[in-house]
């Protein structure tokens, strides 16, 4: 599980890439019209030193609760982090 990972790991920064989100057919498949490349939900960069924060906003892009993944809601239940992003001093950058 990729909660387990996060025990043995010290992970120092989380780069997760939502520029493009595939919705659809993913992880290897896929039409263009699968992926969601919109302001509202994609075309972003999430960087963090937590890496349950980064996957809870992660699951926002999809419209999912992060309490309602599993790996999310158990990872911060084991203490490897916080699972309200915005708890983490969230910050949004346009550029």
């Amino acid at each position: 599980k990729i909660g387990d990972l996060n025990k043995f790991l010290k992970i120092d920064l989380t780069v997760l890439d939502a520029f493009r989100i595939l919705k659809n057919h993913g992880p290897t498949g896929g039409r263009l019209d699968d992926v969601d490349n919109s302001p509202e939900h994609a075309r972003r960069i999430i960087v963090s030193t937590d890496p349950v924060a980064a996957d809870a906003y992660g699951a926002t892009l999809f419209s999912i609760q992060p309490a309602d993944v599993g790996y999310i809601r158990q990872s911060h239940e084991q203490g490897l982090g916080e699972i309200d992003y915005k708890r983490k001093g969230f910050e949004e950058i346009h550029v």
